[in-house]
């Protein structure tokens, strides 16, 4: 069994000629430089976000601080820990600390454009590299200090290595397959729906007809059960965490169909990328086609890659919105990154079986490239809140009887990477169900004589802060996302 897949019926693979084989290797070098580019030109442009500066606080301090930070989270420690090593070696600089996000990102590319040869050609590898590498929102998370494009490249690395395994059982396979696991479930909690799911899929083909290099179930589930040993001292870590948060709520909407739709929509970057890849699941489906020998090795073994890559972008998405339904919702965006290098590599496939003759393949090649164009211009996301001016603004207003008043700890620690040292900075007592909502105000409990209290959104939101007597509001500071309200007493003690 060769360790690339033609399918009977579809499109020859490109000819192993020198020329070919040159040609393709550029493509894909430029297809890499131009992600690196992309990805590394404007890491320090933006201010870091709340989340990003709750990354920072966390990553801060010994490995077991570490750990300790991140278990009063929601979300496993490999990025933390990670992100601890790069401030070690590179400081904390907003580059810095995007900077492995970056890495990954690219990365990502590379193993994607390895899975789709893996599969079915290189032609589908490039095509799939390309969709990722020029993906808005595959972009936007390699520039940013959280988890997400170490869980998407973490995803694609497992798909990846699985394929590889079932397709000869080595020992190398088998813990390149492991470590891949591993990583990927200490990413975040979807990357261990992510690995249930590819795992659960190799398993159904594993036992429906063992292939003839040496994996058989047995080994697989014995891989499989190691993977879950390693990861159980976290999934009670996790598992209190969930009671925590089921009891206290969340801030995730319950996801309704149209909500599904939109969080899809900003997964794809726009309804035509959507589109397209809803259209390459059916294009890249293993369809019996005439003379193409549906028992034959090629066509069972495509069958079985079809059925893994499905899993793979389908079932993360499933799994988060039925927990999402029936118990907490937390269906985001964001959290299904894992499932978009699949829909680029099924889009990568597609494109290769419709490639059948050269008007074929420029049309092809004309509408992908004008497609993932479009959306890399027009399928950006928001820009990210302005911290770094708001920051700014309330360290020049700083006294010795300042209070900054804001509404959570993620504004607090957004506030405290860029003025490292704040005096008095008071949180609301109880998060408002809005998140978004305008900070509780209680001049009573406030020894200062100027609070400068944190609105998250525009200047009309700000200037609904009225305090009361002997309080009197100042025209707000407005930043991008964020507006600072100072308050004056009127009779300063």
């Amino acid at each position: 069994m060769t360790e690339t897949n033609h399918i009977p019926g579809t499109a020859p693979p490109l000819k192993r000629t020198a020329a070919a084989a040159t040609l393709l290797h550029l493509v894909l070098i430029a297809i890499v430089a131009i992600a690196a580019f992309i990805r590394f030109r404007s890491l320090g442009t933006d201010s870091l976000w709340r989340d990003e500066a709750a990354s920072w606080i966390q990553s801060r301090g010994s490995f077991a601080a570490i750990l300790g930070a991140t278990a009063r989270d929601n979300y496993p420690p490999l990025h933390n820990l990670i992100l601890g090593m790069t401030m070690h070696g590179l400081g904390d600089g907003e580059w810095a600390l995007r900077l492995p996000s970056a890495i990954f990102g690219v990365l990502n590319v590379i193993a994607l454009y390895w899975v789709g040869t893996l599969i079915c050609g290189r032609i589908a590898g490039i095509f799939a590299a390309l969709l990722l590498a020029l993906s808005p929102f595959h972009i936007w998370y390699s520039q940013e200090a959280r988890m997400y494009a170490l869980l998407a490249l973490a995803a694609t690395l497992f798909a990846g290595t699985a394929l590889w395994t079932y397709r000869r059982a080595t020992a190398p396979r088998l813990a390149a397959c492991a470590l891949s696991a591993i990583a990927l479930i200490y990413t975040h909690l979807y990357g261990a729906f992510t690995w249930i799911a590819i795992a659960a899929a190799i398993a159904v083909v594993v036992a429906r007809a063992p292939t003839p290099n040496g994996l058989r179930l047995r080994a697989w589930l014995t891989l499989q059960a190691g993977v879950a040993a390693c990861f159980l001292p976290w999934a009670v870590i996790l598992a209190r965490r969930a009671g925590v948060v089921h009891l206290a709520g969340f801030w995730i909407p319950v996801p309704t169909p149209a909500i599904v739709v939109e969080e899809l929509t900003k997964l794809a970057s726009g309804h035509a990328l959507l589109v397209l890849f809803a259209l390459a699941v059916v294009v890249a489906a293993p369809w019996p086609r005439r003379g193409s020998g549906s028992g034959n090795e090629n066509g069972a073994l495509y069958a079985a890659d079809f059925l893994v890559v499905g899993t793979w972008l389908f079932a993360p998405v499933v799994i988060g919105i039925a927990i999402s339904t029936l118990t907490t919702p937390i269906f985001y965006s964001r959290y299904v990154i894992g499932s978009l290098p699949a829909a680029a590599l099924l889009a990568g496939i597609a494109c290769q079986r419709l490639m059948r003759n050269r008007p074929s393949t420029v049309a092809v090649a004309a509408g992908v490239g004008a497609l993932a164009l479009m959306s890399l211009i027009y399928g950006a996301p928001p820009p990210r809140e302005d911290w770094r001016s708001a920051s700014r603004f309330i360290g020049g207003r700083l006294g010795a009887r300042t209070c900054v008043l804001v509404d959570d700890a993620l504004q607090a620690y957004a506030i405290t990477y860029y003025q490292r040292h704040v005096p008095c900075l008071l949180t609301a007592p109880e998060r408002p169900t809005n998140e978004t909502a305008t900070p509780a105000f209680d001049p009573r409990t406030v020894d200062a004589d100027v609070v400068l209290a944190v609105v998250l959104g525009s200047d009309d939101r700000a200037a609904r802060l009225l305090p009361a007597p002997p309080w009197q509001a100042d025209p707000p500071g407005s930043f991008r996302g964020v507006a600072i309200v100072s308050l004056r007493r009127l009779d300063p003690g």
